[in-house]
């Protein structure tokens, strides 16, 4: 709609007759590339990657919490003591 306002109502034509052309070769394509998927060593193939994918993000994000509470925690600290320190008042004036 944009294209077509900026440009005429020719460019829009256009462009609505080029999108059914183009959605039906996506649709093609998906289809056979869902095909090509569901073939018992492909399938298999993905099933692996994934699981063995998952395993190493979760072990990857197991190890990296650990990891960044250590450095986290001695800046925070000194954070919440400089925080306390301006908050607290020391004296009745």
């Amino acid at each position: 709609m944009h294209e077509g306002a900026r440009r005429g109502f020719k460019w829009a034509v256009l462009i609505g007759l080029g999108r059914p052309s183009w959605s039906g070769l996506l649709f093609h394509g998906l289809h056979r590339l869902a095909t090509f998927f569901t073939r018992g060593y492909v399938k298999a193939g993905m099933e692996l990657f994934s699981f063995v994918f998952m395993l190493f993000l979760g072990m990857k994000f197991c190890w990296r919490n650990r990891c960044s509470r250590r450095r986290i925690e001695r800046p925070r600290r000194q954070a919440e003591e400089r925080l306390e320190e301006k908050l607290q008042p020391h004296s009745a004036l």
